[in-house]
């Protein structure tokens, strides 16, 4: 072998190292970043691609991950996915809202985008240190969000930023989605260290001031315990009470304060709790008028301002002009109406047969990942908001990202892992 073609793989060798430690630094800094920028999920999936492409590139396997992209462009998912967007995009031309709700349909469909690009090059990439670079970013954020709330956010404030405690809830959350793939990995080469990373990332849930973090991670402990008994039944009892949870959100939400006791009521508050179900049942109340195609898309931020609300009681007012319904499935209801619900269901039920493709030893945490997004989902967040959807996208990439064995973290491609 010539001293130039030697000269040319060392090149290529280090060339790929370099974008593999790239991957590495993105993965790692996810927690500790959204610590302090709680938005900053779509440029951490705008810069992970990046680094994806370029190690591809180094690879010489672009084209394996474009072909991805157009295989699955035959899909009857993205027929399904385009379908939805696309009602999404039309239902500015019947919303109140018709500026802002142009701006969020347009964020929405560039997530979409990007979270393909990214499972796309995530699902050819092979990372050695992923299980390094997964419980460094949870350990480091979790130890700086229980850091901020012991010194009443200190640091925040003498960085520049806002001295709020509850902006650090999305970190909270983050931390319950990332929690599962991390400790399945770490509990295979050091259980000690995987219960050590579990006993921080409890505390900084439990500590922060984010109740639909804390309620994701119960609810995410308790299917991955029941999954160790079997894991596709449950995971198939978990999809389809979520599948059923979502088309029927409009008629169970008005039951939601009669369902929880009174002493929880009395414990976590009106603010937090009681309140919720009645605004639930303020936008429940509505859908009837417009079943089909509901509102349009981010009509329920100003609801409460146009004609349809101003025959209503002042206290039902004031409960439609809280931005959103802080629930996604009737937020979907509310504004894209029955065939905007159908099309969330179907693209549930695409997600949740994909994720059965998944081997048994990582199907529990999957599906305990699935039932803490929809948790969340279903008491908090809006359902148009990109940095939900890109934080999704990134958990979604890091099991894209999994070597097809537990065992073999990296992976069969040795010029991935080199």
């Amino acid at each position: 072998m010539s001293s130039q073609l030697i000269e040319s793989k060392l090149c290529n060798d280090q060339g790929q190292i370099a974008w593999q430690l790239a991957i590495v630094g993105v993965i790692a800094a996810i927690l500790p970043v959204l610590v302090f920028a709680r938005e900053a999920s779509p440029l951490l999936c705008v810069l992970l691609l990046v680094t994806l492409v370029g190690a591809s590139y180094a690879r010489g396997d672009t084209d394996e991950a474009l072909a991805t992209l157009r295989r699955w462009l035959g899909r009857p998912e993205a027929y399904v996915l385009i379908a939805a967007l696309a009602l999404l995009s039309l239902s500015v031309m019947w919303s109140p809202a018709t500026e802002h709700g142009a701006v969020h349909a347009f964020r929405v469909v560039i997530a979409a985008l990007l979270i393909a690009a990214l499972l796309a090059f995530g699902s050819i990439t092979r990372l050695k240190s992923l299980r390094l670079a997964l419980a460094l970013s949870l350990a480091t954020g979790a130890a700086l969000l229980i850091a901020n709330l012991l010194v009443d956010d200190e640091t925040r404030r003498w960085i520049g930023l806002s001295p709020d405690l509850w902006r650090m809830n999305r970190a909270a959350v983050a931390i319950v989605l990332f929690a599962p793939i991390s400790l399945v990995l770490l509990w295979r080469s050091s259980r000690m260290s995987a219960v050590g990373l579990a006993g921080l990332c409890l505390p900084a849930v439990f500590l922060s001031f984010s109740e639909s973090a804390q309620f994701a991670a119960l609810v995410a402990a308790a299917v991955w315990t029941a999954s160790a008994l079997n894991p596709i039944i449950i995971h198939r009892i978990v999809g389809t009470a979520m599948v059923t949870a979502l088309l029927a959100m409009p008629f169970v939400v008005r039951y939601a304060n009669e369902l929880v006791p009174a002493a929880i009521h009395e414990k976590v508050g009106y603010g937090t709790l009681t309140i919720r179900g009645e605004i639930w049942t303020a936008f429940a109340d509505l859908i009837p008028e417009r079943p089909l195609l509901g509102y349009g898309i981010d009509a329920s931020n100003i609801i409460a301002k146009t004609p349809i609300a101003a025959g209503l009681p002042e206290n039902v007012r004031e409960l439609l002009a809280l931005t959103h319904p802080h629930n996604a499935p009737l937020q979907v209801w509310f504004e894209l109406g029955f065939i905007g619900a159908l099309f969330a269901a179907l693209l549930a039920i695409f997600a949740l047969r994909a994720m059965e493709r998944l081997p048994v030893e990582r199907l529990g945490a999957a599906t305990a990942t699935a039932a803490a997004v929809f948790t969340v989902s279903s008491v908090s967040h809006g359902a148009w908001q990109s940095w939900w959807f890109c934080l999704v996208g990134l958990v979604a990439t890091m099991y894209a990202m999994l070597p097809p064995r537990l065992e073999d973290v990296s992976g069969p491609r040795s010029s991935a892992s080199s």
